[in-house]
């Protein structure tokens, strides 16, 4: 089962209930979606802070993501997401373009002086939570792929044991090798 933070929207719910994954609201002290699922040593738990562009920056600027509420997702849960959701790139001068409507157009931040915003700031910034903070980064474009994401990641999660997963474990050989069935990819008698 996926619990989601009481103030997360009943779309989300909804999209998540519709891939088949059972979906409640609970009180979250931190992180705005858990489950558990299977772990190097067991059950482990996994959370999930969901943000959209504009609270990404504010919270980034003010220092709340990493130094309050990443912190308290590090202490509750196993494994810690960051779903930052919205389409954004970078402009012609290196701030942020957000996709609005049908067209693309400068971020600004909602702080005094409402600076445009770095494109290049806010990727330091993610890129210093992956490698350095041990946090998955994951970006979405609205809350359907989001709650896709989600279920993706409860089945991956849920589906297998953890030793079971071996897709990073791969020789290419440079050879195609054939199989029937369930033993895919394993050689056998008439492989050429």
């Amino acid at each position: 089962m996926i619990l989601l933070a009481s103030g997360e929207s009943p779309e989300l719910e909804t999209y998540i209930r519709q891939l088949g994954v059972e979906c409640r609201y609970a009180a979250l002290e931190y992180g705005d979606c858990t489950f558990t699922g299977n772990g190097p040593d067991g059950e482990a738990g996994i959370g999930f802070e969901r943000k959209r562009l504009s609270d990404l920056i504010t919270s980034m600027q003010n220092r709340r993501l990493s130094g309050h509420q990443l912190r308290g997702c590090w202490q509750a849960y196993d494994f810690v997401y960051l779903v930052a959701e919205g389409i954004w790139r970078e402009g012609d001068g290196g701030e942020i373009e957000e996709l609005r409507g049908k067209e693309f157009r400068s971020f600004f931040s909602n702080g005094p002086g409402r600076s445009a915003v770095s494109y290049e700031q806010l990727d330091h910034y993610l890129c210093t939570l992956e490698l350095k903070g041990n946090v998955i980064v994951h970006r979405t474009k609205d809350a359907r792929a989001t709650a896709r994401f989600y279920v993706s990641r409860w089945k991956w999660f849920n589906q297998k044991r953890w030793e079971e997963h071996h897709s990073h474990d791969q020789l290419y050989t440079g050879l195609p090798i054939k199989a029937h069935g369930t033993d895919w990819g394993k050689p056998h008698e008439h492989d050429v």
